[in-house]
C-alpha cells in the first residue's frame, strides 16, 4: 500500500489497541497511540512489547519506518484524520466530540477500514464483508462471512 497523509489515532494500547495501530503503520498510515499509562507509552517508544503476542521487532519496525509513535498526552489527538477509542476515556476534556454514524451499506463503503472489537448478533456482518474496504476484525466475527481474505485483516 502506498505511503498516506492521514493520520489515526489510537487511544487503549492493550490487547486490542496495540495489534489495531500496528495493522494501520503497516499499511502506510501513521498512527499515534495513546494511553493513559506511562509504562506502556515508554515501552512502545523503545520498540518493546509488553504483550507475548506482538513480537519487539513489530513495534520496532513500525517506529523505525516513522508511522508510529506512543505518549500519553491526549493534546495529540487535536492533529488526527481518525482517532479509534478502544479503552473507555472521556475525551471531551481535549476538545474531542463524538457522535455515532448510520449504520448503512453506504456509510460501510465509503470509510477505509471498518473495526470489529466485539461480537454482537445485532451486527449486520453480511452488510459489512459486501461493502467494505477493508476489516480489521479482532474477535474473529467474519470467519463465515465470504469476504475476500486480501480485505481482512486479523487482528
Amino acid at each position: 500500500m502506498s505511503e498516506r497523509s492521514e493520520v489515526v489515532a489510537v487511544v487503549g494500547l492493550g490487547y486490542v489497541g496495540l495489534p489495531l495501530a500496528l495493522c494501520f503503520a503497516e499499511r502506510g498510515t501513521r498512527v499515534i497511540g495513546v494511553d493513559v499509562d506511562e509504562g506502556k507509552a515508554t515501552a512502545l517508544g523503545r520498540g518493546q512489547s509488553y504483550l507475548r503476542h506482538i513480537p519487539a521487532k513489530r513495534i520496532a519496525a513500525a517506529i523505525e519506518g516513522g508511522r508510529f509513535t506512543a505518549t500519553t498526552q491526549f493534546a495529540a489527538l487535536r492533529d488526527c484524520t481518525a482517532i479509534v477509542v478502544v479503552e473507555s476515556v472521556h475525551l471531551e476534556h481535549v476538545g474531542v466530540t463524538m457522535a455515532s454514524e448510520p449504520f448503512t451499506a453506504e456509510r460501510v463503503a465509503q470509510a477505509d477500514a471498518v473495526l470489529i472489537a466485539t461480537a454482537h448478533r445485532c451486527v449486520d456482518y453480511r452488510l459489512i464483508a459486501e461493502h467494505a474496504q477493508l476489516v480489521v476484525d479482532t474477535r474473529d466475527a467474519m470467519r463465515q462471512s465470504g469476504i475476500a481474505p486480501e480485505r481482512l485483516v486479523r487482528a
